[in-house]
């Protein structure tokens, strides 16, 4: 008796095959020409209670990949802004290489920012979502875990962060 499987192939991605990074900036909002409102990236320094960050990762991937889940440790002193289509930054870098839009999902579960994209392309994919200050003390960040959500071994990881916010 012979079976064939369909769909499936012997060429299944090796682990830690997507390369992930991570960076925080702080958000200043300046007028643009027309008298709109649009963000600067700045480094940060100090954080305060209401400050607004953007966090920027970067996925490097060397194929296109579909249904990729991003687990991103979000600092317990910090709460996500669901509706980030506000923000506009001044000197957005494209990175863009498809034809599709990327579609991402933002879903919270116990205070960890848990992003579904629908595609990543070959090259670099950033992927960005918006947090604000909310309490004062020091918070530890883990590391972004990037991982596809039906190939789990197909995953990789970026640094860990820690965060000082003071009045």
């Amino acid at each position: 008796m012979t079976f064939k499987i369909r769909g499936f192939t012997s060429d299944v991605p090796p682990s830690s095959q997507i390369k992930v990074s991570k960076n925080y900036w702080k958000l200043k909002p300046i007028k643009n020409e027309e008298g709109n409102f649009v963000f600067t990236k700045e480094a940060i320094s100090t954080l305060l209670p209401g400050d607004e960050l953007v966090c920027e990762i970067l996925i490097e991937s060397p194929y296109q990949f579909d249904n990729l889940v991003i687990e991103d440790g979000m600092a317990a002193g910090f709460e996500l802004i669901r509706n980030d289509y506000v923000y506009q930054l001044h000197d957005d870098q494209v990175y863009d290489n498809s034809d599709f839009p990327i579609y991402i999902n933002k879903k919270i579960y116990d205070q960890l920012p848990v992003l579904f994209v629908s595609r990543i392309e070959e090259g670099e994919n950033m992927i960005r979502y918006y947090l604000r200050v909310r309490d004062v003390g020091s918070f530890y960040v883990r590391p972004t875990q990037a991982y596809l959500m039906y190939f789990p071994e197909v995953r990789g990881y970026s640094k860990e962060y820690e965060f000082n916010s003071g009045r």
